[in-house]
This record gives structure tokens, sequence and C-alpha cells, in this order.
């Protein structure tokens, strides 16, 4: 995630691994001129919180003689920005080589980011879990970790907080809409419920338990993950256990749904500033997040309803969208196409769009 690492981005779901905290057009988005949607990259300060907030000690309560601390970045601009918070997996530093590039990273896209220190020096059962998870995240007590944070001058978490995590930073991280209804999403790595035979926490950890939607949720493991599924087919099972969605025996489960078209300026920054970015755009010709809405609902929409969520006729043409905002562009039809188009686009200077029909 360095300045030296290429970033590759699903803008189908409006997520840069949580670049734009709002989607525009969204009900409470921030306007133009403000924070969410960052058209180039913002310059950073850190700042260290020590020993702030009452983390979980051996028996789950938030005490204050377990207090633990807060790094992190926030943009040098004036102004008020969403939050990002990161966690580190068991014994883990918090504030370590691979929480800095994710915390720097999202403070130059306009948040105030920080890695959260808590007790990592095991893998709890889910009775503590939970506690510590409230520790971090409950947005009702002043000293909770993401009070700390939302009380920071520069923050304003009424515009939305993003999580991340790795491994049990995951898990606790995909509670955090339990405790703050201001949890907008979550990217959340080596994600999953029971582990090697020893670990169980799916009464906590398994969709049904949390307050993250499935379109909330970015969960990405790799098909051999040694703690949670060991190869391709347990890793799958996993992940559609933690997220609610099924792939249907297939290897990837990302959807789609419509929202690209509120970011399309970005290839033209990203063309201007001649940015490093390959952007893998799912394109299913709907607006499929608001399908999904309709349907948690109940609701039964007619004809007049489903064609106004239907972005065909004419169809949209994302290669020559990306061409006209200077972006070079290719479509994949197939799944090895894309891995062709992926790796090319990887490998070359400049940004790339890669159009993939689902």
């Amino acid at each position: 995630m360095s300045n030296a690492v290429r970033w590759s981005i699903v803008t189908a779901a409006c997520w840069v691994l949580g670049g734009c905290a709002l989607e525009q057009g969204e009900s409470g988005a921030p306007a133009s001129d403000d924070v969410g949607v960052v058209t180039e990259a913002l310059t950073t300060t850190a700042f260290t919180m020590s020993n702030v907030y009452y983390s979980a000690n051996s028996l789950g309560t938030c005490s204050s003689s377990s207090k633990r601390s807060i790094v992190g970045f926030e943009p040098s601009e004036t102004g008020k920005f969403p939050v990002f918070i990161y966690l580190t997996g068991t014994s883990m530093p918090f504030n370590g080589p691979d929480a800095q590039p994710f915390i720097q990273d999202m403070a130059a896209r306009g948040f105030v980011a920080a890695t959260v220190d808590y007790d990592k020096g095991n893998y709890p059962s889910c009775n503590l879990m939970t506690k510590r998870a409230s520790c971090i995240y409950n947005g009702s007590s002043t000293n909770s970790a993401i009070s700390k944070l939302c009380a920071r001058a520069k923050a304003d978490c009424s515009k939305g907080v993003v999580v991340s995590g790795f491994s049990q930073g995951a898990n606790l991280s995909a509670l955090a809409k339990n405790y703050d209804s201001r949890v907008r999403a979550a990217y959340l790595i080596g994600h999953g419920d029971k582990a090697s035979g020893i670990i169980d926490v799916s009464s906590c950890a398994d969709d049904a338990r949390t307050t993250l939607t499935p379109s909330q949720m970015r969960s990405i493991n790799g098909e051999n993950d040694e703690f949670f599924g060991s190869n391709a087919n347990g890793v799958r099972t996993q992940l559609q256990k933690v997220v609610g969605v099924s792939c249907a025996g297939s290897w990837n489960c990302l959807q789609a749904d419509g929202s690209a078209m509120y970011t399309l300026q970005a290839l033209w920054t990203q063309a201007r500033e001649r940015l490093d970015v390959t952007t893998v755009l799912l394109s299913n010709r709907k607006y499929q997040i608001l399908l999904g809405e309709l349907a948690n609902v109940g609701a039964n929409p007619g004809r007049t309803a489903l064609d106004m969520l239907d972005l065909g006729s004419p169809d949209l043409d994302w290669t020559r969208l990306a061409n006209g905002m200077g972006v070079e562009a290719a479509r994949a039809d197939t799944c090895e196409r894309f891995a062709d188009l992926f790796v090319q686009a990887n490998s070359r200077k400049g940004p790339f769009l890669i159009e993939l029909m689902i």
C-alpha cells in the first residue's frame, strides 16, 4: 500500500480501501468541496494519543488500569474529516509495518486514520471478543477508542467511520457497527469464524451476528489461508459465513452495485496525476445495491421501478468512458482474460481500467 505499490480499485462499490466514506449523491454525503471524495493526495501530519482509551483487561472490562494508545495520521489541511480505524492481528505490533501504510494512505485520502492498540496476546472466545470490540468501538462511551478519535479537532464522525483489520483485528472490526451506527463500511483481511479446529467464534463473527450488511463489507483471504479454511473451499465457506454472501461455488464473491457512475471523475484525476492505479470495474449494468435494499424490505417493485435501476439501453461502455478521461482501458469477458489484463496493468506505468463483465 505504500507509494511504491500499485493500487487496485473496485470502483463499482465505491471502494478504494475506503477511499470514499460516502458516495456522492447519497443522503448525508459530503459536498464536492468537502471530504469523502478526494481528488488528489493530501499532505498529512502524524499524531500519537498515549494511554488514552480504556481497553479490555483479561476479564473483558474496559478499565482505567488497562489504558492503551492510538497512533495515526490526519490531513494537514484545515477542515473536518471522516475517521478510519485499523486493528492488527494476534501478537502483531499495533503500529508495525503492516499498519503504517494503511493509516498513512487513508489520511492522504481525507481521513483521520489511526491504528488502535488492544490486548492481542491471545485469540479470545466470543465472550471476550465482543467485550474487546466494545471497548474499542462503543461510541456511547467517552472512554472508547472511537470516541477518543471522534473527539479530535479534525475528526467528524458524522461523515462516517470506516474500519479495517487483519485476522483477530478483522473479527473485532466486523463488530464495529454493533456498537456505533456511524460505522459505514469495513475492509477485512484474513477474516473467518473457525481456526484450525481450535478457535470457534461463529456465535459472534458470523453475518447474522453483525450489524454491518454484506454490501458494507469487503472481506479478503488468501486461498490457502493457514488459519481460516486452509484451502480454497474452506476459505470460501468461511467468508460466506462471516459476510453473508453465497458465491454458489465460485471463488469470487465480488458484486457490482452501480455506484461507479458516482465516481467517474476519479479516472480523470488518475490520468492528470499519472497515478499507477489499476481500476477493476464490475460491469453488471444495474444498480444492484438498490435492488438488494428493495429485497431486504420485502418490496415487490414493478416494471417502471426496475427500469429506473437498469443501466442498460443504452449500455455503458466503460472502456470508451475511461478513454475519454485519458485512461487506457480494456474489457474482460472471462476470468482468464481478466487475469492476463490484470498482470499487464500492474506491470505498466500510469492508470488502467479493466471492465470486467459479470
